[in-house]
């Protein structure tokens, strides 16, 4: 079987999330930008193939912008990964974030070529950060994938909408298909106050990664 389906999380997925998140991230705990998340009470999509998961993407909506927290796919070559990144885009869009946005680790070289070839850009370099996020996930490794030293925070995004005075917004090539297909965030109300100026482990989290569908 080829094809898949993606949906939104419901919360009979709860166990499940846990599980996966524990096996493919070693822990539910994930730190990015010096905050932890808890990958399992997260917003995210699913991607099945009949009745059986075969992607995960999980992701965090603030401040008018949406972060990818969590991102993996089990099946290579069939497009799970890129489909999951679109509907992520979707929701983001649809709930009006100002972009997409993610954090890996600077020895993630397979993600930094999966990421830039999907429209991400790469954003800042945050140095030494690991070493911050150590003090929050003692658990990370000193050295990464390649023999490379594990120092740093790579920040990507996607722009996503560009916000003009007062009115409507802009919106940069997305459609919030998915996000009205499913209604999965409700929209606010009004423009933000300032203009805009398989398994992936993309963060402080590690990880192996191949295949053109992951990072």
């Amino acid at each position: 079987m080829s094809g898949f389906e993606l949906r939104p999380l419901v919360k009979d997925d709860r166990a499940w999330v846990a599980a996966f998140v524990r096996e493919r991230w070693g822990a539910t705990k994930i730190v990015s930008r010096g905050r932890i998340h808890w990958a399992d009470q997260l917003p995210g999509i699913i991607a099945m193939q009949g009745d059986r998961p075969v992607g995960l993407a999980t992701y965090n909506i603030e401040n008018e912008e949406c972060e990818l927290v969590t991102f993996d796919s089990t099946v290579e070559g069939i497009g799970i990964g890129s489909a999951l990144i679109e509907a992520v885009k979707d929701v983001a869009a649809g709930a009006k974030c100002r972009r997409l946005w993610l954090i890996t680790t600077n020895d993630n070289i397979e993600a930094l070529r999966f990421y830039q070839k999907r429209g991400f850009f790469l954003k800042t370099v945050h140095r030494l950060a690991l070493d911050r996020s150590r003090k929050l996930k003692p658990e990370i490794p000193l050295v990464g994938k390649h023999g490379i030293p594990l120092r740093d925070e790579i920040e990507l995004e996607i722009p996503l909408w560009r916000w003009i005075g007062e009115g409507e917004p802009r919106k940069r090539g997305f459609s919030a298909r998915f996000f009205h297909e499913h209604r999965i965030e409700s929209m606010p109300k009004g423009p933000p106050d300032a203009s805009p100026g398989e398994s992936p482990k993309t963060d402080a989290r590690g990880g192996e990664v191949t295949g053109e569908d992951k990072p």
